[in-house]
Order: C-alpha cells, then sequence, then structure tokens
C-alpha cells in the first residue's frame, strides 16, 4: 500500500495552514500598531473663532497641534552651496531656506511695507540693490536701518504665529528663545528708528 501521497498532501496541507496563521498574525499586529499610532498622534490643527466676550472679542478654539523635526543646515553653510540644494533666499528672515519653510505671502507683506535699504557700510554710502538675489549672496556685513531691525521682528512673530495656526513648516530661527529675547530688546528700543545702526547677519538655520 502506498501512503507517500497521503503524507505529501498532509504536508502541503500543514504548510497552507502556518503560512495562513502567520499571516492573520501579522495583520493582526499591524492593526494593533495603527490603533495605537492614530490614538497617540495628536490630531491636526482645526481652528475656528467663536465670540466669548460682552464686547464682541473673538478668540481661536479647537485643536491646536504643530510638530516639525528639525534638520540641521538643510541649505549648507554659504550661498553657493545653499543655490545647489534648492534652497531660496528670505530677504526680511534674512536666511537661506528651503521653499517648504519660506512664508512668501508674508514675506511680500513685509517687502511691501517700506522702501528698504541695505548698506555695505554704516554711513549709508553705495546701498545694495533691494532684491534677494543680490543680498543673499553678500559674504560681507550688511547694514541697515533701526526700523527693519523692528520690522524683522515682527515678521518673524508673525511667521511663528501662521505656522502654528496653519500647521506649516518653519525654520528654527523664529522658535529660537534667544532671538525672541533679542527682538523684545530690539522692538521696545523706539529711538532714531531711521538711523543706519542695525546690521544683518545671513544665517542657514535648520528646518
Amino acid at each position: 500500500m502506498d501512503v507517500h501521497p497521503k503524507t505529501h498532501h498532509s504536508g502541503k496541507l500543514r504548510a497552507s495552514l502556518w503560512l495562513l496563521k502567520y499571516l492573520f498574525q501579522a495583520a493582526l499586529a499591524i492593526v494593533a500598531f495603527a490603533i495605537t499610532w492614530k490614538l497617540a498622534a495628536p490630531s491636526p490643527t482645526n481652528l475656528h473663532s467663536e465670540i466669548l466676550t460682552a464686547d464682541g472679542k473673538s478668540f481661536p478654539l479647537g485643536q491646536l497641534t504643530w510638530s516639525q523635526n528639525f534638520t540641521p543646515l538643510p541649505c549648507g553653510k554659504t550661498p553657493t552651496e545653499a543655490l545647489a540644494r534648492g534652497c531660496h533666499f528670505d530677504i526680511i528672515a534674512t536666511a537661506w531656506l528651503p521653499p517648504k519653510c519660506i512664508d512668501y505671502e508674508l514675506a511680500a507683506e513685509f517687502e511691501a511695507l517700506h522702501p528698504w535699504q541695505y548698506f555695505p557700510n554704516a554711513n549709508g554710502s553705495d546701498p545694495f540693490l533691494n532684491d534677494s538675489d543680490t543680498l543673499g549672496m553678500q559674504t560681507g556685513l550688511i547694514w541697515t536701518t533701526h526700523r527693519w531691525h523692528a520690522a524683522h521682528c515682527v515678521y518673524m512673530w508673525k511667521k511663528l504665529n501662521r505656522a502654528l495656526i496653519g500647521g506649516w513648516n518653519t525654520d528654527a530661527e523664529t522658535v529660537q528663545q534667544a532671538h525672541t529675547n533679542h527682538c523684545t530688546v530690539a522692538v521696545l528700543d523706539v529711538e532714531e528708528v531711521d538711523a543706519i545702526r542695525s546690521i544683518m547677519e545671513i544665517i542657514y538655520p535648520p528646518c
């Protein structure tokens, strides 16, 4: 009596059952991970305004979520490296940044606020052309007015606010405590706002 065919089929059945069991366990593990991640992950930003006081003042309500993993030196350390990596120069932030970390609408708004001027020295002679291509390629000192300095600080604060509400990427300079402290002093200094007494530093911050 030949028993080999039966043994062969039994082996194939056991292998099939083992494979089904393995796939079922893997599927359960994936579902469990997805549920855990869903419960642990914060909900996306979803804000709306609502009037809460008798004087008609409205406040944002809802879920506010902002999360970003900053990458060090995404634009390198020089204008040439920044251009090679596809970065753009944010003239108000004075920073080379990846496009995802530039608020182009806000930058255009602040550029249009005033006929800003930039100089290679403190005496205001030989002003630079007021464009990103020129200023972004400078490696020496760039002088400007204190009015611009104050506007730069307000711009950085507004940029952070818009990033928080919109859930957008921003650069690390906007959230740096030392820069915020520096800007607080600059904004409160209201003497000689049009004097050329501020130095722009071109930076390559994390993003």
